[in-house]
């Protein structure tokens, strides 16, 4: 970390690149550079203070819980906005923005799933896979009409009963799809 920080600050330049390496080991220095990086030491901490670090929070980032999902940031702010996702006060995570409970993500992911991931159940291509199940009976969650950059959900067991089945064909509720 040190030689990246005095790297990206201009007080230490590589003299050249060891071909075949990648990352630091690729980095090649010149003897007295070397003694310089030796030299280089962690700035004193004040009296009572210490470095800065990241501290682990509470919750979920609407990225994060996007991510999880395989859906975009405006499905998981429709999400929330319409009660399917719980969030963490600000003040309770210690951040501006409220972060996404994972307790509501989880539970709402054992219950819901994209119309999409259902395709090969169906039969079909993804993109005929919300047609099919509204065609089956199965009511479309969170998207509406022309709403182009918001996935559509479904009820994973109203899916099990419009296709006859006893499981759901996704089995388990995946932790990320």
């Amino acid at each position: 970390q040190a030689i990246i920080g005095l790297c990206v600050a201009g007080r230490l330049k590589p003299d050249g690149v060891v071909t075949g390496t990648v990352g630091l080991a690729g980095l090649a220095f010149t003897a007295g550079k070397i003694e310089q990086l030796r030299a280089c030491r962690s700035p004193p901490q004040k009296l009572g203070g210490r470095l800065r670090r990241q501290r682990s929070r509470p919750g979920l980032t609407k990225i994060d819980a996007a991510s999880i999902l395989g859906v975009g940031i405006e499905t998981v702010a429709v999400l929330v906005r319409d009660g399917y996702l719980g969030t963490l006060d600000p003040a309770a995570s210690g951040t501006f923005r409220p972060r996404i409970e994972e307790r509501s993500l989880a539970a709402f992911s054992s219950r819901y799933a994209p119309a999409v991931t259902y395709a090969t159940a169906l039969g079909c291509g993804r993109t005929d896979a919300v047609r099919r199940l509204r065609e089956l009976g199965v009511a479309i969650h969170v998207k509406e009409q022309h709403q182009e950059r918001i996935m559509a959900f479904v009820r994973r067991a109203d899916v099990t009963v419009a296709l006859g089945l006893s499981d759901d064909p996704l089995a388990a509720p995946p932790t990320e799809w």
